[in-house]
């Protein structure tokens, strides 16, 4: 409350500052709500590319952002039509185009069509949700070969496989406390482009809930030795704590910032943290729930005496 001040009235700057804001947030509201086209550009295009991309391959770049598909960052324009449009030779626009394929930031193919279709390349970190060739009857080997299989088909978009790690994750029952029952288990490959952006596929391990760590209770991050191997060697397990979920809001940005840590963190250092076992859940948790009864009894004992 302003008691017995008088407000003043607004000067003419702030009625101008506020008349622009509520103009361009108005506008944004209308975009969004007649879903009118748009282009994403986040603050990674800034750090990683405005500085340096020459002003033609810039702008080049921006014609192509405003002609891809909103969705899936496609487009068809073809060489002699971005030509007349920059008022240019055919020749400057390939050199361009050479530029922003060489930086990584499109892909350029013959599809179908008499131009070559362009795809915009994502420019900074994300995760992506890989689904199996075929079905398999369990989580074994084979699956894992086969995700990594088609990850390095498509090495030209993914990059360079550098990590796999197993993820697991206790569920949490609806009164957000573990569910000894549940667990979410994931296989997570790390591939590197060579513009250094990193992409976390992810695949879900849907026949693996007879399997588990012998801990409930995860505070941070443990390892455990995973039945799946890479190059004749055990990829190493990660058991993270119940929360947040790694599918949530908050879940992605730590799972981003774990893909993030995993790649400059040898598996060495990974192997100093704590140690826990993964086998069948029935054989684990019973000797988990047998321990904390021991501890209790102790704890009991103790008071008595």
């Amino acid at each position: 409350m302003s008691g017995f001040r008088l407000s003043l009235p607004s000067s003419d700057s702030d009625i101008n500052d506020i008349a622009l804001k509520h103009y361009y947030k108005s506008w944004r509201t209308v975009n969004q709500t007649t879903k009118s086209s748009f282009i994403a550009l986040d603050n990674a295009f800034r750090d990683t590319y405005l500085k340096d991309l020459e002003p033609g391959p810039l702008k080049l770049y921006l014609y192509f952002c405003f002609a891809a598909n909103n969705d899936h960052g496609h487009s068809w324009h073809g060489i002699q039509k971005i030509a007349d449009y920059f008022d240019c030779q055919t020749r400057t626009i390939d050199n361009w185009i050479k530029v922003l394929v060489d930086k990584d930031l499109v892909y350029r193919t013959k599809k179908g069509h008499r131009s070559h279709t362009t795809y915009l390349l994502p420019f900074s970190d994300t995760i992506l949700i890989q689904k199996a060739s075929k079905k398999y009857i369990k989580d074994d080997q084979d699956l894992l070969n086969g995700l990594l299989k088609r990850i390095r088909e498509l090495d030209f978009i993914y990059g360079e496989i550098i990590k796999v790690h197993h993820l697991f994750q206790w569920s949490v029952s609806k009164e957000k406390t573990v569910d000894g029952d549940k667990s979410d288990q994931y296989l997570l490959v790390i591939t590197k482009r060579k513009n250094g952006v990193l992409i976390g596929h992810v695949y879900v391990l849907r026949k693996s809930d007879h399997l588990s760590v012998n801990e409930l209770q995860i505070e941070e991050p443990s390892v455990f030795d995973s039945p799946f191997y890479l190059n004749e060697s055990r990829i190493i397990g990660l058991a993270l704590p119940h929360y947040p979920k790694i599918f949530s809001k908050s879940g992605l940005n730590d799972l981003l910032g774990l893909i993030r840590d995993l790649v400059i963190i040898e598996d060495w250092q990974l192997e100093d943290r704590s140690k826990l076992i993964y086998g069948e859940k029935r054989d684990l948790i019973q000797i988990e729930e047998m321990d904390n009864q021991s501890q209790v009894d102790e704890d009991s004992e103790d008071k008595n005496e």
